[in-house]
């Protein structure tokens, strides 16, 4: 199996940087699959329920990260932000 690992998102941000990084990643990831999902009604191409799950749990997601980043948070916090994408070749 082939993999392959990339780092996206790796530093220190203001708090309203981090939240706004973070607000926009999650809802591009979530009109990703509303639009996918649009497609498919469409096309009259059967829809997996599991893609509206994903869209419920980015959607929960999304809320959990904006709400744990509004709490406690002052004018000068910072949020350390990591994320790495990992790719593995299945075939």
């Amino acid at each position: 199996m082939e993999e392959k690992r990339i780092t996206l998102i790796k530093g220190s941000f203001q708090a309203d940087e981090a939240f706004e990084l973070l607000t926009k990643l999650m809802n591009y990831k979530i009109q990703f699959h509303q639009q996918d999902a649009f497609s498919k009604s469409i096309r009259n191409v059967a829809q997996t329920q599991h893609a509206q799950q994903r869209i419920i749990a980015l959607q929960q997601a999304l809320h959990e990260v904006q709400e744990f980043m509004k709490s406690g948070q002052t004018s000068d916090s910072t949020f350390k932000i990591y994320s790495e994408i990992h790719i593995e070749r299945e075939a």
